[in-house]
């Protein structure tokens, strides 16, 4: 490797980290891709700024550099220096301080696996992964979990295969006592995984049911200490759930749906967060319709979905807000209940608040137009 075309290449990553107008990024962008990113010697140059600038800002941007050359150039690498490469990526990921460096480099572990692994290479590298998920230490077990959800997007066959002890692995750290983004990243990967369920595995199943009461403590947690994009991510995966055929929440979705009309009743919380949960109950309508007649809960939902109808829309018509997803959405669950729910508008369209007349005239449209 140059020492030069490695001082040069850090220079101008450097330089680009630190960047704010528009002119210096596209000139030092423009320079880096005709002087640096068309030979494969970029990939172990930007694997040891990766590991060894001072800022972190740039290591940063040379792990995602990084995992993009990989998947460019990595057979054009000799196989010691893949070795080599291998080898520094496992220890930079360990060593790491920086949460978003450690994410990176964990995508340009995946980019090599993707490559790697149906060779039959790289075969240390489950290993590594399930030692990472029972470290002691909290930032490690974190990047394992991450791995595996970045190594099930990249390699889902081969993971497949590891779905047993790998779910045991995670489930323990959804569960973890200390950390929070432990358990936030366990969650994201149980979201990848469950894509490799199948309906008749029960106890597959069953065990991706044990967790929700699991997952939804670590979303109010989430919620409780303002993390609202640890908040989105565990909403995504329940999301993705409940649109899935396999019963993962059947177990748990009475909870489930009062969970979500809290969080999406509340003022206090933010608007993208509260959409996220009364899209929850917009999906539970349409796609577990029939398990959620039998909780017999929908009549209580009315009530609570009522007030949320009233509230303000954004001047945009395109802009989602929590009243137009009940007003627009929530239709599936007031057609079994219509009787009652019309004696709601009713005494809805004589209120005295201007808010709640509206509101009750844009329900009643709804209903007519469905």
């Amino acid at each position: 490797m140059d020492p030069q075309f490695v001082s040069n290449l850090q220079g101008l990553l450097q330089k680009l980290a630190s960047a704010s107008d528009t002119d210096t990024i596209q000139a030092v962008t423009a320079a880096l891709g005709q002087q640096f990113y068309t030979v494969a010697g970029c990939v172990p140059a930007l694997l040891a700024i990766a590991k060894d600038d001072q800022q972190w800002q740039v290591r940063q941007l040379a792990a995602v550099e990084l995992r993009k050359r990989i998947t460019k150039f990595w057979d054009e690498i000799d196989d010691g220096t893949q070795q080599q490469m291998r080898d520094a990526l496992l220890a930079a990921v360990v060593d790491e301080s920086s949460a978003p460096v450690r994410h990176a480099l964990a995508r340009a572990i995946a980019a090599a696996a993707y490559l790697d692994i149906p060779k039959q290479k790289w075969g240390e590298l489950f290993q590594f992964l399930y030692k990472l998920c029972q470290s002691p230490a909290a930032a490690q077990r974190e990047i394992g979990a991450y791995m595996v959800d970045a190594l099930c997007e990249t390699i889902a066959v081969v993971m497949e295969a590891h779905m047993k002890p790998l779910l045991e692995l995670i489930a323990a750290l959804a569960n973890d006592g200390e950390s929070l983004a432990v358990r936030v990243s366990a969650i994201e990967a149980l979201g990848k995984m469950a894509d490799f369920v199948e309906s008749g595995d029960r106890p597959m199943v069953a065990a991706f049911q044990s967790l929700v009461p699991t997952m939804v403590q670590t979303l109010q947690r989430c919620l409780e200490t303002g993390d609202e994009d640890s908040a989105s991510s565990c909403f995504e995966v329940l999301n993705g759930m409940v649109l899935s055929d396999v019963p993962f929440l059947n177990r748990h979705l009475g909870e489930m749906v009062g969970f979500s009309i809290n969080v999406g009743a509340s003022e206090e919380l933010s608007d993208s967060l509260r959409i996220m949960a009364l899209n929850f109950l917009v999906w539970t309508a349409s796609y577990k319709r029939g398990r959620l007649q039998k909780l017999k809960v929908v009549g209580q939902l009315i009530d609570k979905m009522m007030p949320i109808t009233a509230l303000d829309d954004p001047a945009d018509d395109d802009d989602d807000s929590p009243s137009r997803i009940i007003t627009e959405g929530g239709v599936d669950y007031m057609r079994p209940q219509v009787g009652d729910f019309v004696t709601l508008i009713c005494a809805g369209l004589s209120d005295p608040d201007t808010l709640v007349r509206r509101a009750s005239c844009m329900a009643l449209g709804c209903i007519a137009g469905k």
